[in-house]
């Protein structure tokens, strides 16, 4: 692997978070022993000279959550304003759309967003919420650790890269119905859309990551337009 010896680049900075998360990622270490070997491995594929700083928090805000996660940020922050599991479903999907477009690597890391007959689902909160039908949610998503204990899936506290996003997400679609995030996630041509034709028929069929990160990033480049 080639060594960089610069690394004031945003997007250099994503990649290699991405190349030193998959070399530490399914090691069993404590937290301070991760830190120093992402530290070394960070010098060893980039070269001396990277702000270590910059990949460290990159790295941070890279490493993705379960999708129960993300929702819980959401219930937990704006859920008094009354999220149904239709509406809930929509902004993690969205939330996930954007990380990808500016981080390059997905937020929910633990399944695929699904492609429904009424758009994209990721099966975990769809079997998580579906008691409540068309009710706000009154709970936070919960999941069983490999201990067999019930734990509150969460946003890492420190993390607030990801906590702005959120937030963000929530500043322009908060104030939609979970009706209208549904219209505007399956519209013709959309991610969603691509996968229902591509696997006529099924009802789970993966939504490819690389096809909702170029959907969003042409948002972004379309946003970005705008305001030039």
């Amino acid at each position: 692997m080639e060594k960089c010896r610069l690394f004031s680049n945003w997007k250099l900075a994503c990649q290699g978070a991405y190349q030193i998360k998959c070399c530490v990622a399914g090691e069993k270490f404590s937290f301070g022993t991760k830190i120093k070997k992402i530290v070394l491995r960070g010098r060893e594929f980039l070269g001396p000279n990277l702000d270590l700083r910059v990949i460290f928090n990159t790295f941070l805000a890279m490493r993705g959550y379960s999708a129960k996660a993300v929702a819980n940020y959401f219930l937990k922050k704006y859920g008094k304003s009354g999220i149904t599991p239709l509406k809930i479903q929509k902004l993690v999907y969205i939330s996930h759309g954007w990380y990808l477009a500016f981080y390059d690597a997905p937020l929910v890391s633990d399944e695929y967003a699904e492609a429904w007959e009424y758009g994209p689902v990721f099966a975990s909160l769809y079997h998580e919420f579906k008691y409540r039908g068309r009710l706000p949610i009154i709970n936070l998503g919960t999941d069983i650790d490999g201990d067999f204990r019930t734990v509150t899936p969460r946003i890492d506290r420190g993390d607030k890269e990801t906590k702005k996003l959120l937030d963000k997400v929530w500043d322009v679609y908060g104030g939609m119905s979970g009706i209208e995030l549904s219209e505007l996630c399956h519209q013709p041509g959309s991610p969603w859309d691509k996968a229902r034709k591509e696997s006529p028929g099924i009802r789970n069929a993966h939504i490819d990551d690389r096809s909702i990160k170029k959907h969003y990033l042409k948002k972004l480049e379309r946003n970005r337009a705008d305001h030039e």
